[in-house]
């Protein structure tokens, strides 16, 4: 059986991806520069180069992807207070700091969180980084 769901050795977000085959991992890709932004570890240097170059052209980018991440945890949070208890992320991305399933599992340790995505490297990070995560999903 999996660890419980905070009981981890290690911090998974400072993982560095998992590089799944046939993932582009030349080019920049919006799900690990936004991990970048969040001061995750799911990224490449191709990630940090373009979301560097990004805050040239959209100072506050940082800031929105920040903002947004403390918005999540807000809308989880307090459907949590509500009794939800099963949730949902669609486009999720790569799993990094203040997910839903963290934030979900402070409040009820056995809501279940189902996340899904489409970019190959986001899924081989969360598969890795929530294999031993009871009542989490990827896919």
């Amino acid at each position: 059986m999996g660890r419980g769901r905070h009981e981890r050795s290690d911090d998974p977000y400072r993982q560095p991806p998992e590089v799944a085959a046939g993932v582009d991992v030349d080019s920049p890709n919006s799900a690990r520069m936004y991990d970048y932004y969040l001061g995750g570890a799911a990224n490449f240097a191709v990630d940090r180069e373009a979301a560097e170059a990004g805050l040239v052209a959209m100072l506050y980018a940082r800031h929105y992807a920040q903002a947004n991440r403390s918005f999540l945890g807000r809308a989880v949070t307090h459907l949590c207070r509500r009794g939800i208890d099963q949730f949902l992320d669609l486009g999720s991305g790569v799993p990094t700091v203040g997910n839903v399933h963290d934030i979900a599992g402070r409040h009820n340790p056995r809501a279940r969180v189902a996340y899904v995505d489409h970019e190959p490297v986001a899924v081989a990070h969360a598969h890795r980084m929530l294999a031993d995560y009871d009542h989490v999903t990827i896919t």
